[in-house]
């Protein structure tokens, strides 16, 4: 036997609405701002540089973390309503990188803590200003694989805190395979290593071999100077398509890029 239940019409009106909203939401794949990794795609209306990582995540303690492009950077974040964001103080390791990586580091962190609203749209997200201007744009990251891709050195770390890149006619790789060995070319000889790596640790050991040919002076240094720094990673990080590897105060060892 059946019983008839009345169910007032404005309680029905509630539970559709309801249900409607529930159904929306779970439709919806827009990536959240808090736990989302997010790498630059354009500053200030101009395309970020390529190959080089400038990355932010936020988390829901307030702190912001990432990579400005050359170094490390983190500090605190605070939301509000209608999409208010303030971020900062800011603070970042002091590494001194060459323009035009230096001065898109600086107008990033600039960026940062010019920031009052955001806004996301599809997959992407938007720093705005006070008066609405769009900032920076940022998409999520999706990124490359550490083994068996092949990645060039775009700037190393050559003493006294500075990046440089490669001597022009020089060419200095690595690959990372899953037997756990690196190896490539050091700009004028072969060499080979052991490496472990996991969940943004990295260790690469000292015992590396390499191929005995010579090459003029400069170049040999470099080779030296590359090999002598593999060693002192102890974390890394992936973007789009960069590879970077740092030693453990967070200082910038290898900028990677992946080759076409």
């Amino acid at each position: 036997m059946c019983t008839a239940v009345r169910i007032p019409v404005v309680g029905v009106v509630l539970l559709v609405a309801a249900l409607g909203l529930a159904a929306c939401g779970n439709l919806s794949n827009s990536p959240d701002l808090v736990g989302t990794n997010w790498g630059l795609d354009e500053l200030g209306g101009a395309d970020a540089l390529a190959g080089v990582s400038v990355t932010m995540r936020l988390t829901d303690d307030g702190q912001i973390s990432g990579s400005s492009g050359c170094n490390r950077f983190t500090g605190t974040w605070q939301g509000g309503s209608n999409r208010a964001l303030t971020i900062g103080p800011v603070a970042s390791t002091l590494m001194a990188c060459s323009d035009p990586v230096d001065a898109q580091e600086q107008a990033f962190l600039a960026a940062l803590e010019n920031t009052a609203r955001y806004r996301i749209d599809d997959d992407e997200l938007y720093l705005l200003d006070g008066s609405g201007a769009v900032l920076a744009e940022f998409e999520v990251l999706q990124t490359a694989r550490l083994t068996r891709t092949n990645w060039e050195v775009v700037m190393f770390n050559a003493g006294q805190q500075a990046l440089v890149g490669p001597l022009d006619g020089t060419r200095m790789t690595a690959v990372f395979g899953t037997d756990k060995r690196v190896s490539g070319n050091a700009g004028c000889n072969t060499y080979s290593t052991d490496y472990l790596a996991d969940r943004g640790s990295m260790t690469i050991a000292p015992e590396i071999i390499s191929t005995r040919m010579a090459c003029d002076e400069p170049i040999m240094e470099q080779e030296m100077q590359f090999l002598t720094i593999l060693p002192q990673a102890a974390t890394y990080e992936l973007g789009a398509d960069t590879l970077y590897l740092r030693a453990a105060d967070g200082s910038l060892l290898v900028m990677f890029r992946e080759r076409d």
